[in-house]
């Protein structure tokens, strides 16, 4: 499963930034103002952390396994998307210069 690198960045940030960090915020506010499961919250998160953790590194493993002869496997989408564009503006330039335009 290789994903976009927006999509990858996302889940990264909210697997080693975020979910972790509401973990620690919910912890300690229950600590202070006696709200319940507060150990449940923390290993659920710590749960959700690990999955996330795994499904990036499967998806972090078959995007740096793809072989430079295959163009998919060269660029993410945004990328392909990106060289798509630059290659019609490129034979939009060649017909103006040919007259065709």
């Amino acid at each position: 499963m290789i994903m976009s690198n927006r999509t990858f960045d996302a889940l990264k940030w909210a697997d080693l930034i975020g979910i972790p960090a509401a973990a620690s915020l919910y912890s300690g506010l229950a600590q202070l103002f006696g709200w319940p499961y507060a150990a449940e919250v923390t290993q659920a998160a710590a749960l959700v952390c690990a999955f996330l953790g795994t499904i990036l590194g499967i998806s972090n493993y078959q995007y740096n396994k793809r072989t430079p002869t295959d163009p998919a496997s060269v660029y993410d989408l945004d990328d392909l998307q990106a060289l798509e564009m630059a290659e019609d503006e490129t034979e939009i330039r060649e017909h103006e210069d040919e007259g065709v335009m």
